[in-house]
This record gives structure tokens, sequence and C-alpha cells, in this order.
């Protein structure tokens, strides 16, 4: 089964997240932005990387979405905590 069929036959089972799960999706987003793509509040062009990314799994995501997951991630981390 492709990635995009496990997709959609998962979808008409989903439920909204719940807070606490938002909460592990976004720290799970930010550590991978970070560790893979250097990601730092602000910085430019990660959003495209990550889409050009999922694109080669065959997966949909608009860059816009990307973008605002990622801000909403960076929340999860104090400015003291970002690696230098």
């Amino acid at each position: 089964m492709r990635l995009q069929d496990a997709e959609k036959a998962s979808a008409s089972e989903a439920k909204p997240l719940t807070d606490p799960q938002r909460r592990v999706a976004r720290r799970m987003i930010i550590a991978m932005a970070v560790a893979k793509y250097g990601y730092r509040p602000g910085q430019r062009g990660i959003a495209q990387a990550i889409l050009s990314d999922a694109q080669k799994l065959g997966l949909n995501v608009e860059d816009d979405s990307i973008r605002r997951w990622l801000e909403k991630a960076a929340a999860e981390v104090k400015p003291e905590d970002w690696p230098r």
C-alpha cells in the first residue's frame, strides 16, 4: 500500500488532535526541523526544503501550512534553549 493510500484510509478514521497531542506534534516538528534543516525562527527557505522532501515521498503539503506549523512549533522552545 502506498503512503498516500494509507493516509486516505486513516483520514476517514481521523479524529481531531487533543491539545496534548497537538503539543507533542509541535515538539516533534521543531526537533526534526532543527536537527535536519538547521531551522531557526525567521529563517527563510526551510519550508520550501521540507516541501521538497515531502513531495519526494508523494505527500501533498502546502508550504504555507509548513510555515504555520514551524512558527507554532518554534514557540515550544525557549529562546535560550535554541542551539547555537
